[in-house]
């Protein structure tokens, strides 16, 4: 069985197509869908529960927090993440089952994301990224980085992990999840495991994104916090991440 966990604050207005592309799907096998209400005061819950979703509420704000309520809620044997924004192929749930089914060692497999509408400046970190994790993976057999908004693992493997580690904000967790993960079994990359996701939050926010996403939380937050495992506070603690 597979668990689709989506981490949502106020996400009423784009929750329906997410949720519609999860109905769509040609995965024979059970899989139930997950949205963890992080608070929302526009209906976020009710919308998904028209969908057919089990909602979960987490009243504790931040995206870390979101997807451990997830996980702790997850009847599945795979926990398969993704945003309120994303929109997912009709074979995603299938190329996920597939890989766990075929590569019973993996802890996780991470694919990519494409940008809707992404603004110029922010294209170059995506097509970095997906080199890097192709050039990585091929010669070293891990992915440099993986992306919140497509990744699955292995429940027990995740649990094992630690699960999210709720003393980082929501830029250097995904991060320090692939450095626990890797310690439990081999992380696995699909390039061709690709979901559609909103650019929505990089509009208007170079600096913001290069001063306090890169730099404060996943570069110095994230080292500050492995040399003194001490919490680090998100700048921002909306889960529409």
């Amino acid at each position: 069985m597979l668990s689709i966990v989506i981490p949502a604050y106020n996400e009423a207005t784009v929750l329906p197509r997410c949720l519609r592309s999860l109905r769509d799907q040609d995965y024979q096998g059970e899989y139930e869908v997950i949205v963890v209400d992080n608070g929302s005061t526009d209906g976020t819950a009710k919308v998904a529960s028209r969908y057919g979703a089990r909602v979960v509420h987490c009243s504790e704000k931040g995206v870390a927090y979101a997807r451990e309520a997830g996980l702790q809620s997850a009847r599945g044997e795979i926990v398969v993440q993704c945003d309120a924004d994303s929109i997912m192929p009709s074979d995603w749930l299938s190329k996920i089952a597939l890989h766990f089914l075929t590569c019973t060692e993996d802890a996780g497999l991470s694919g990519d994301v494409r940008y809707l509408g992404e603004p110029f400046w922010h294209r170059p970190f995506s097509i970095m990224n997906h080199w890097l994790n192709r050039i990585t993976y091929r010669w070293l057999s891990r992915p440099m980085s993986i992306l919140a908004a497509n990744f699955a693992a292995r429940r027990e493997a995740l649990i094992a992990a630690g699960g999210y580690n709720l003393d980082l904000p929501e830029c250097g967790d995904e991060f320090d999840l692939l450095l626990r993960l890797k310690r439990i079994g081999r992380v696995s990359y699909n390039p061709h495991l690709i979901v559609e996701t909103s650019s929505r939050r990089f509009h208007g926010r170079f600096w913001q994104f290069m001063l306090v996403d890169i730099l404060f939380h996943t570069v110095l937050g994230l080292l500050f916090h492995r040399i003194t495992k001490r919490p680090i506070k998100a700048v921002r603690k909306d889960v529409r991440e």
